[in-house]
């Protein structure tokens, strides 16, 4: 087994078609002066090995980026084509990354470790988000006529234009799919992109830029830098030809990306982090709660914003509720995520997965009890951590508060939805939730006012790119997805014209 996923590994290597220490400026893989000897190791998180090596782009590499996207936005290349036109570009190379799925989907798992079967729905559901918004950009009507009924003689028109360059900045837990859910409504509104994914996992999006080109995108339109946050990304964010910013990470980053935007008054989509409770009432579909409440921690290693790391449990069936998680989490297969039946992988790097055993250790320290996984056993290469739960917490414990995004869960008990509300809004985080309950009342009452920007009801990690994507709170600010975040893209002008009276 293990020699067919070394061959595998090789066989995804060979295939990448960018090289090493390469960047995407004006539709051309360019490696910056200096790149071999400033390269960043990239490292397999499922065995520790040195795969590749990325740049680390300078303040002078990023400027050239963004300049590129600056000519190309106001040549009109892109940003004055109609709807229909753009339409047609996206929808061609949403085409191509279907043609291309298995090369992307196992980039992103020798990047970040996550299983196949998962890589591969990100891929498909990034694909589908191109058709998505091409149906936006073909059907948008940029100029819409308002009635003015206050104001006789006079007509009143609001005009919507892209608003210019964009900088965008994501995450390693989603690497492409993260990146074209800010990317995508942006290009289908007619800006230009600089995109800046994870150091950590950024073939995939480099490869995506390739099939950008082919598709019939504009050189200068999407550009793709490479590197770290405190060189590349400090260097993108503070630009005065970035017109927007769109940033997906840390809460502590997101304050530092707003700081910058705000140096050059512009707009800025943060989506930061998470601490999602999900509410299991005792008159809940049981069944369907325990494997959701598994799926919605465990799922991604718990590398995921909305991963719902908090259980709170009506007290009448808090040990059924508990034992069918913990029976859940034993059908959990750990591995290489390049190995068929495996659904959860390493963790991404041994940073994270030093803070995730850091964040395990300090639960014990705190007293609670771990009735599932703890520290790993096994001292073998990957950085994988076995799923855990915790129990008898406490609002004040670390595990409570803090975002840990990895495998971790924690427990508490209610016996009022009251009491439960509460429990979930006790937290600086806003993002995701989940309520089980098989009463209509209960479930509006929790949707109505759990203070999280989205709210799924007897499931959990639903997504579609058809919703609205929302942080409260200091999960973030904006919106993604659905037509509001092809809006968020866009500069609003009211047009006003006396044309006299009849």
């Amino acid at each position: 087994m293990q020699a067919n996923i070394t061959s595998r590994q090789n066989e995804l290597i060979a295939a990448r078609r960018v090289p090493d220490n390469c960047i995407f400026v004006g539709g051309q893989c360019v490696k910056p002066e200096g790149a071999d000897a400033n390269a960043i190791p990239l490292i397999n998180p499922a065995t520790e090995e040195v795969i590749g090596t990325c740049a680390n782009a300078s303040a002078e590499d990023v400027n050239k980026a963004v300049e590129n996207a600056h000519e190309a936005f106001e040549s009109g290349v892109w940003s004055k084509r109609n709807g229909n036109e753009r339409g047609a570009v996206l929808r061609k190379i949403g085409q191509l990354m279907r043609e291309n799925r298995d090369l992307l989907a196992g980039l992103d798992v020798l990047n970040c470790g996550k299983p196949t079967s998962y890589a591969l729905f990100d891929v498909d559901s990034s694909a589908d988000l191109l058709d998505y918004y091409a149906e936006i950009a073909e059907n948008d009507e940029v100029t819409r006529v308002v009635p003015l009924t206050n104001a006789p003689g006079y007509v009143g028109k609001e005009k919507r234009f892209p608003r210019g360059v964009v900088g965008v900045i994501t995450p390693w837990n989603f690497p492409l799919k993260m990146a074209l859910w800010k990317s995508i409504p942006a290009l289908a509104s007619g800006n230009t992109v600089v995109l800046k994914p994870s150091e950590v996992a950024p073939w995939s999006c480099l490869e995506f830029a390739l099939l950008c080109k082919e598709g019939g995108l504009p050189d200068g339109v999407f550009n793709v830098v490479i590197g770290s946050g405190k060189d590349t990304g400090v260097a993108l964010s503070h630009h005065d030809k970035i017109s927007y910013l769109a940033f997906t990470g840390s809460l502590f980053t997101g304050k530092k990306i707003m700081h910058a935007a705000s140096d050059h008054v512009i707009p800025v989509t943060l989506e930061l982090g998470g601490k999602s409770p999900l509410i299991v009432c005792k008159d809940a579909d049981l069944s369907l709660a325990c494997k959701s409440a598994a799926f919605g921690i465990f799922f991604n290693q718990g590398e995921a914003c909305t991963a719902a790391s908090r259980l709170l449990i009506e007290e009448d069936v808090y040990e059924e509720v508990l034992k069918g998680v913990i029976e859940e989490a034993k059908k959990i297969v750990s591995g290489n995520g390049l190995q068929e039946n495996v659904n959860m992988g390493p963790l991404v790097s041994k940073p994270q997965y030093e803070k995730v055993l850091q964040l395990i250790q300090t639960g014990f320290d705190e007293g609670l009890n771990c009735v599932f996984g703890g520290l790993p056993k096994e001292t073998g290469k990957g950085y994988f951590v076995p799923p855990t739960i915790f129990t008898n917490a406490e609002t004040t414990n670390t595990l409570w508060k803090e975002e840990v995004f990895g495998p971790v869960l924690i427990t508490k008990t209610f016996r009022t939805k009251e009491e439960a509300l509460a429990l979930a809004n006790a937290t600086e985080y806003g993002l995701g939730s989940g309520v089980f309950s098989t009463n209509r009342d209960t479930l509006d009452y929790f949707a109505d006012n759990i203070e999280a920007g989205m709210c799924s009801l007897n499931t959990y990690h639903f997504s579609s790119h058809e919703l609205p994507w929302i942080g409260w709170k200091h999960s973030g600010l904006g919106i993604g997805l659905a037509t509001h975040g092809y809006y968020e893209y866009t500069r609003l002008k009211q047009v006003a014209e006396y044309v006299g009276t009849a």
